[in-house]
Parts: structure tokens; sequence; C-alpha cells
């Protein structure tokens, strides 16, 4: 389980951004090498996917508590 190794809330949400960051690097820059995609257009779409993968970690960080946490909570 990940949630004891996070214990704060902004652990949680930088975690969650880098799972956001490494997707948009792998899934955008693909389309960039082999569709041959405007690297500016691919920049975009790799800032917007980060941005959703930031909103989703503020909300999933609130509710991802450690157990510890959550008993006491």
């Amino acid at each position: 389980r990940v949630a004891p190794a996070l214990p704060n809330y902004g652990a949680r949400v930088g975690f969650v951004v880098l799972a956001g960051v490494a997707m948009a690097f792998f899934a955008e820059m693909a389309e960039a090498i082999w569709w041959r995609e405007p690297l500016s257009r691919q920049l975009v779409a790799a800032g917007y996917d980060v941005g959703a993968w930031l909103v989703a970690g503020l909300v999933l960080a609130k509710f991802a508590l450690p157990s510890a946490t959550r008993s006491a909570a």
C-alpha cells in the first residue's frame, strides 16, 4: 500500500502529479515522434494532462488517507 508512505496532503498530491507527469511525457511525446505532430502542440497537451492530474490529485489526496489517520478521523 502506498498511503502509509505518504503521510500528509502535499505528499499525496505530489505522488499523483508525478504520475501525471510520467503519463503526459510517455503519452504525448510519443505522438510527436510517431505522428510527427508539432512539439508545441504536444507540450500544450502535456500541460493540460498534468493540470488534469493535479486537480485529480487535490481531490484524491483529500480522501486517500493512511490507515492510522483514517481511524483517528
